[in-house]
């Protein structure tokens, strides 16, 4: 903003001094007043490019110790499949040794295996049950292919099932993003506000502040914007968000 009030000096200095006609300073204007939408739209994109940036980080890094507890799982179930093995081994070869001794062949009575708490957790643990990561996994997709109202469904389900899991404050950070996407700010602001009151130790809560105030913004609530802005600025000095708050301000 600083820099086109020079501009627009300069222009209105050349008009004076004759240097340039009025149609050209208007056609020049024009031109300025579209390098700033431009250059909001840049900050905007830039904002959230970085926001995306550090999910896919973050989701590199959950990968990689989920990854890590998936093969120590397999290797415990590996450990007890081995176990029941070598008990059925054990087993037969008993049968085989009363048969071959003249034990001869005796009914078998049915008996509760020792292990028969184990094998009811385990069928407990193979029913079908939800899993969290593939759902914010295709919500976030949804996200980045536009089709922010698929993505909103699956966020809100998200949180509504998975209010305590680690990616919850992610969930609800994207879930603005969808309705910034739509445009919608009006419901964008309540969802970038629930980041902070109910995740306020959140790593999205600077991003949530920034597209919080560009909501007020877009919405004509400047007062409320400024104070956001200058809220970041203030309290996150070395933010990301910090540099583009503070160029905001100077519209305000």
């Amino acid at each position: 903003m600083k820099h086109s009030a020079m501009i627009l000096s300069l222009l209105m200095l050349l008009l004076t001094a004759g240097c340039a006609s009025r149609g050209e300073i208007q056609t020049m204007q024009r031109q300025l007043d579209f390098l700033e939408r431009s250059s909001v739209q840049t900050q905007d994109r830039i904002v959230l490019l970085d926001s995306l940036y550090r999910d896919a980080v973050e989701r590199n890094i959950t990968q990689q110790a989920d990854m890590k507890l998936l093969l120590a799982d397999l290797l415990d179930k590996s450990n007890i499949v081995d176990g029941r093995l070598t008990d059925i081994e054990t087993r037969v070869a008993t049968i085989l040794n009363r048969m071959d001794g003249g034990a001869g062949w005796q009914t078998p009575t049915t008996q509760v295996p020792a292990d028969s708490t184990t094998d009811s957790a385990a069928t407990t643990e193979a029913l079908p049950q939800i899993d969290a990561n593939k759902m914010f996994d295709n919500a976030f997709t949804d996200l980045k292919a536009g089709d922010y109202d698929l993505a909103i469904m699956q966020f809100q389900e998200y949180i509504a099932l998975f209010g305590d899991a680690e990616l919850t404050d992610d969930a609800q950070y994207w879930l603005g993003e969808c309705y910034y996407g739509k445009k919608d700010y009006q419901k964008a602001i309540p969802e970038f506000v629930k980041v902070e009151k109910s995740y306020p130790k959140s790593d999205r809560l600077v991003s949530a502040l920034y597209k919080l105030a560009r909501s007020y913004q877009e919405v004509g609530e400047k007062r409320k914007a400024r104070a956001v802005f200058e809220r970041i600025v203030k309290d996150y000095p070395e933010s990301f968000e910090a540099g583009p708050a503070g160029e905001r301000l100077k519209e305000l």
